[in-house]
């Protein structure tokens, strides 16, 4: 779905907004990112879910609440350090240069996916909390670019080995469930029209047309 969405984005802007957030490691609420100003704003006004956020984005209503239930309010965002549990502070220990290092050196997509998924993914949905951390999560504008961040990470570690990794999409090779394949179709709910693994697994081919830089 990230590259699908990447593709409508690049028919109206020419370019894929991404936040790297490797650069902000060190302090990551201190990032330009929450800048109110040239940025998508920052945290809500009072540390509950429902309260607005300031910057760009403190009028918009939303619809649907992480109940996905219909339930107007106005986008929340707190940051929680997932280590201290302090408010208003997080933790940019999971995409420190070692681990983003790790990321870059995996031998094949099964590791790769495992440590972009489960740890580098995920800390950012645990430390920013309220719209970001539900099933709802695309409320939050960093939820995009957050995502294409990691569309690019993984751009960039097939461009290491294009021959091989452009190829490489094994998972689940144990019982129950069958091995997957480049043949398997993607589903996106009438958001998109269904799409072979091996049609979007490479940006630069002709149906999705797009690199990073």
């Amino acid at each position: 779905m990230n590259r699908s969405y990447a593709i409508t984005v690049a028919s109206k802007a020419s370019y894929r907004p991404y936040w790297d957030w490797t650069s902000d490691w060190r302090n990551l609420t201190e990032s330009s990112i929450w800048d109110d100003e040239n940025g998508f704003g920052g945290e809500t006004t009072h540390y509950t879910y429902g309260s607005c956020v300031s910057g760009p984005f403190s009028n918009v209503e939303l619809r649907y609440g992480g109940n996905g239930t219909v339930s107007p309010h106005c986008l929340s965002r707190v940051f929680v350090n997932y280590e201290s549990g302090e408010v208003g502070s997080m933790s940019g220990e999971l995409i420190r240069p070692e681990i983003m290092g790790r990321l870059a050196r995996s031998k094949d997509y099964a590791r790769f996916r495992w440590l972009i998924e489960s740890v580098i993914h995920n800390i950012i949905h645990t430390e920013v909390i309220g719209d970001l951390d539900t099933e709802v999560a695309p409320n939050d504008p960093i939820f995009w670019l957050h995502h294409v961040q990691l569309d690019r990470l993984w751009w960039l570690w097939q461009r290491e080995d294009p021959q091989k990794r452009l190829n490489d999409y094994k998972q689940h090779e144990s019982e129950p469930q069958r091995p997957t394949s480049l043949e398997d179709v993607l589903q996106y709910n009438g958001l998109a029209e269904g799409a072979r693994v091996g049609q979007v697994i490479d940006t630069e081919n002709s149906m999705l047309c797009y690199r990073y830089t």
